[in-house]
């Protein structure tokens, strides 16, 4: 049961690599133009990411956790560790987006 809920963080990483993979060539052109630097970029997409994040893992949380027949007393400690851990693996995917030189390297 745990296995399939830490598939769905693993899966939102590979969703967030052919995004930022796509939009680099914009980002070098804006960045060269001087609208902004790296830092707020970076920031941005962070920032964006956290509302779809959030409504997507408790989406799969209400439907995964009772599905599999888990007590509804631990939901809390579930939510959670299943929240940081969608957190951990969608930013762990951006960074290996903005350090990847393209998507097949990124992928393997």
């Amino acid at each position: 049961a745990m296995f399939m809920s830490g598939m769905s963080g693993s899966m939102q990483m590979n969703n967030v690599l052919r995004p930022l993979m796509a939009n680099r060539d914009v980002f070098y052109r804006e960045l060269a133009a001087g609208l902004y630097n790296e830092f707020a970029y970076h920031i941005s997409n962070l920032l964006c990411e956290i509302p779809f994040l959030v409504l997507s893992a408790l989406i799969f949380q209400v439907i995964y956790y009772f599905l599999v027949g888990f007590t509804a007393s631990r939901y809390g400690y579930f939510v959670l560790a299943n929240l940081l851990f969608t957190f951990w693996a969608v930013f762990i995917g951006q960074c290996i987006a903005a350090f990847s030189a393209n998507i097949s390297s990124a992928l393997h």
